[in-house]
């Protein structure tokens, strides 16, 4: 189908030159570097869970958030043209899927993880989060289709709502700290399976309805 071939033609196309993998590989690569090199275990202390669930989620956070190479792949020789034409309505739609990080946000949230307890992080109620970290890396790929939606959005505005359009990124950052407050609860009471609003899975929830709502707006907008 049209589609297929779309998803096979980036998939080729990021095989041959890996340049989205790699950009945002290398800026949460980064940030776990400074995590381990600049703050040690008494600060850790110091800071208190939050700050330790937010420095779980950040480098995952930063690698959903960078714009996808397939913005610069569509605008080379009008590609981005000829595949609009080809799929139709649903181009940003699909676009936006294949242009997110789906690869890298889980993967880096366990990294993360394994550099935090490095530095002492490992009272024993701790023991089970870890069973816990997919939950808010799977909600990451929400926010990761979300921003990529976002990018394709402010790359096919050509006037000033292109600014406008740039600032809903923030947005985004909700998600991630309804995800930090979650993950802080996981840590100090462990997992639970209420709905009431200050529970983790109310929490987890709230961030997946709000990237979803981001990632509806940005694609059904028109580009023009």
């Amino acid at each position: 189908s049209k589609i297929s071939s779309l998803f096979h033609w980036a998939y080729r196309m990021e095989k041959r030159n890996p340049i989205d993998t790699i950009s945002r590989f290398i800026p949460s690569i980064l940030a776990l570097l400074l995590i381990h090199t600049l703050i040690n275990e008494d600060e850790i202390s110091v800071a208190g869970p939050d700050f330790v669930a937010a420095m779980i989620l950040l480098p995952s956070f930063i690698s959903v958030v960078i714009p996808p190479a397939l913005i610069s792949r569509y605008a080379e020789e009008n590609c981005g043209r000829w595949w609009e034409a080809v799929i139709g309505p649903k181009f940003r739609t699909f676009s936006s899927i294949i242009g997110s990080s789906i690869i890298l946000p889980l993967p880096l949230i366990y990294i993360s993880w394994l550099v935090i307890t490095d530095f002492g992080v490992q009272r024993e109620d701790l023991g089970a989060v870890s069973s816990w970290l997919w939950l808010p890396g799977i909600v990451m790929f929400s926010v990761a289709i979300a921003a990529s939606a976002l990018h394709l959005l402010v790359s096919d505005l050509r006037r000033v709502g292109a600014s406008a359009a740039s600032l809903l990124l923030l947005v985004l950052v909700w998600p991630f700290l309804e995800l930090v407050d979650a993950l802080v609860m996981i840590m100090n009471d462990g997992m639970s399976f209420g709905f009431s609003l200050d529970e983790p899975l109310s929490m987890i929830f709230l961030s997946f309805s709000v990237s979803i709502l981001v990632w509806a707006i940005s694609v059904y907008l028109p580009d023009s």
